[in-house]
């Protein structure tokens, strides 16, 4: 039984620094409960599935108000009294953060700044800057900007552990949204280029995966097609059929073959 931990969920530089306190908070709430992501959402009363997307910060304009004050009021009342959590209305105004001009609502003038997460240690996101707006942090005191767009033709750029040469073909994507993936892999925004590969790989027509694969390939992008390829060996037989067929009519007989790869080991590992 895994138990919920501030450290384990990252924050995203996209955010504003009203959504990174709120996801900070969230997490706070939760890990101080001292209970599995299971055990949480039976007693607050909410799905697994929200749970994960509260940690995660998967909320583009911040979950309902009813949802927080469930999360709020059951995590609350299974809390040591001895923690430092963030008040009531304080947590619920921080949901304003989501609302109305980009960057969010900044935080009222009585909030208490963020501190350390009083169960793990984690401490407050203070590289985020309270006055960038999205795709904006600091790191060593200078403020960096995320771009989310692909680089130049041409141009290299590091992340933390990756160098990504991006093959930029002279003609049409079979798939455009590659050019927004490989712009999340130079700017090293992995878990946007995470959630991009999975929605293609196992919710996007069949065909449309199969254009992933092609245009990833074309960018020269193995890891993204390798991804696509190990999500969507998981779909059911007529949809992995599918997605087959135009990478057979296509000449990528290499991914054609991978994925069948990874069909049989999921068959034979059943």
């Amino acid at each position: 039984m895994e138990l919920i931990v501030c450290s384990r969920y990252e924050f995203d530089r996209g955010w504003s620094a009203s959504q990174a306190r709120f996801y900070f908070e969230v997490r706070k709430l939760m890990c101080c409960t001292g209970m599995s992501h299971r055990r949480f959402a039976s007693g607050a009363n909410i799905s697994k599935d929200a749970v994960f997307r509260l940690l995660k910060g998967q909320h583009k304009h911040g979950p309902r108000v009813s949802t927080l004050e469930e999360f709020y009021d059951f995590a609350k009342s299974v809390i040591d009294g001895d923690f430092d959590v963030i008040a009531r209305q304080d947590f619920l105004d921080l949901r304003q953060g989501f609302a109305g001009a980009p960057g969010g609502q900044p935080r009222s003038a009585g909030q208490k700044d963020a501190v350390a997460c009083p169960q793990c240690g984690t401490p407050a996101p203070a590289e985020l800057s309270e006055t960038a707006g999205p795709g904006a942090g600091t790191v060593g005191g200078v403020l960096e900007v995320d771009a989310p767009v692909p680089l130049a033709r041409g141009d290299r750029r590091t992340s933390s552990s990756h160098v990504f040469d991006i093959a930029w073909p002279s003609g049409p994507l079979l798939w455009p949204p590659a050019t927004d993936l490989a712009g999340y892999l130079t700017a090293g925004q992995l878990e946007k280029s995470n959630r991009l590969i999975h929605h293609v790989a196992t919710e996007a027509d069949p065909g449309e995966a199969a254009s992933a694969v092609i245009a990833c390939r074309d960018l020269d992008l193995p890891d993204a097609v390798d991804a696509i390829i190990n999500y969507a060996g998981l779909r059911d037989e007529r949809e992995v059929l599918q997605i087959l067929r135009p990478l057979l009519r296509h000449d990528r007989h290499v991914d054609a073959g991978a994925l069948l790869d990874r069909v049989l080991d999921a068959v034979e590992g059943v």
